[in-house]
């Protein structure tokens, strides 16, 4: 049983920081070259324009990550036994892009207890 709860925090921690630091990183390449092209007279768009578009893809690409990471947090707290309603919560809770890192903690700690290990030392 305890090599099964460290596999799946090592997966959850794994696809979370991935899923993050591709969110950011696909908006970053989409500004980028967005602005590269803004320069380089390709198209001419306002600031306001691309302020609008820029909004709308950060909208966009949000809801994709929302769904995705309420889907991987739902999986982790249902897979280290979390209840349904508190499961529910902290997958709703997960799909909120600013705030999912306080989910993200509270359910590895509780894992760790459910595993029967001491909390981490920097919680």
């Amino acid at each position: 049983m305890s090599e099964e709860f460290v596999h799946r925090r090592k997966a959850f921690i794994g696809s979370y920081f991935g899923l993050l630091l591709g969110w950011f990183g696909l908006l970053l390449i989409a500004a980028g070259i967005a602005y590269a092209l803004r320069e380089l007279h390709v198209y001419q768009a306002s600031w306001t324009v691309l302020r609008y578009w820029g909004a709308v893809t950060v909208a966009g690409t949000a809801a994709v990550y929302a769904i995705v990471m309420f889907a991987l947090t739902w999986s982790y707290s249902r897979g280290i036994d979390v209840s349904f309603l508190p499961a529910l919560a902290f997958a709703i809770w997960g799909a909120i892009p600013v705030v999912n890192v306080l989910p993200f903690v509270l359910l590895l700690l509780l894992a760790s207890r459910r595993n029967g290990e001491a909390p981490p030392a920097e919680a």
